[in-house]
């Protein structure tokens, strides 16, 4: 993409790439992206935003912007070019090889705060943190948790521990594979085990945005067609080992299969199975309590 601003004032410069977006999001969405990086790069707040539409910038600001927009263009996610996304008021600093937080995993957050923001010292353990999305907001929200969060991606995890101490939050990172064999892992017993698994199967690729399929981590999407569940299998064999007396496990899962994952819980002998529908009206959260 050549640079084609012949007018540095902002709302000329905002309309420019409010219409080259417009090719590949919807007008609203490409509206707001649009104004959400060239607030971002300028520092400036919406409200500076909107009540000056002359503003001048200068011209390195002009190529900050410009190339900005241009890896937008190619698909790159917003949140990887601002460089942040943000989970429950909590902005966390998310780029190349780490999931961007979805706003499902939001919801299964607050099931677990409904159930246990009265309890304090819980002991968590967070199966594929990622970000740290779901970690931090229970270690900020959660009082005296002790938080433990595993991912196989040393990069992740770097991110998660960055985001973590932004926030104050004192949480134990373990490189680990929840698929390896769990006789050799060691943890105290947890009161709860909360994961966001892999759960898109191979199939379902073709139905989701080139900006997903190009430049977030396959290995925090996907499983193979073959074997869909194995992270739940996996997850429920770890609660049984790891789950404190009527201890409780949260997953997010995919709103195709809410049955056959609850199947796999039942035959690990779980109780009190229960899953929730999101705020789209589909089944994306399960929970399960130890079995006795």
């Amino acid at each position: 993409m050549t640079l084609e601003i012949s007018n540095n004032r902002v709302y000329h410069i905002y309309r420019h790439y409010r219409h080259k977006l417009s090719s590949i999001y919807p007008s609203e969405e490409a509206s707001t992206i649009a104004r959400m990086v060239m607030q971002e790069i300028l520092g400036i707040d919406q409200i500076k935003f909107l009540s000056e539409p002359d503003l001048r910038i200068s011209e390195s600001e002009i190529l900050k912007i410009h190339f900005a927009f241009k890896d937008l263009l190619n698909h790159r996610p917003l949140q990887y070019v601002l460089g942040y996304a943000w989970f429950r008021n909590i902005r966390l600093k998310v780029g190349h090889g780490v999931l961007i937080p979805r706003p499902e995993t939001e919801e299964l957050v607050g099931w677990i705060l409904e159930n246990f923001l009265d309890k304090p010292n819980l002991r968590i353990l967070d199966i594929g943190t990622g970000s740290g999305c779901i970690a931090i907001s229970l270690a900020k929200e959660l009082k005296g948790a002790q938080i433990t969060a595993t991912d196989i991606s040393e990069m992740a995890l770097e991110y998660a521990r960055e985001n973590a101490s932004e926030h104050g939050t004192a949480i134990q990172f373990v490189l680990h594979d929840i698929t390896s064999n769990a006789k050799s892992t060691q943890f105290e017993p947890f009161h709860v085990i909360v994961s966001n698994p892999p759960y898109v199967t191979q199939s379902e690729k073709s139905n989701m945005h080139p900006n997903v399929l190009r430049y977030e981590p396959t290995e925090a999407l996907f499983v193979n067609n073959e074997d869909p569940f194995i992270f739940y299998r996996s997850i429920a064999g770890y609660g049984q080992k790891f789950l404190d007396e009527d201890g409780w496990i949260y997953v997010e899962i995919n709103e195709r299969f809410p049955a056959m994952i609850q199947k796999i819980f039942s035959s690990h002998k779980y109780r009190n199975i229960e899953t929730r529908k999101d705020f789209n009206g589909k089944y994306r959260m399960m929970r399960a309590q130890k079995p006795e």
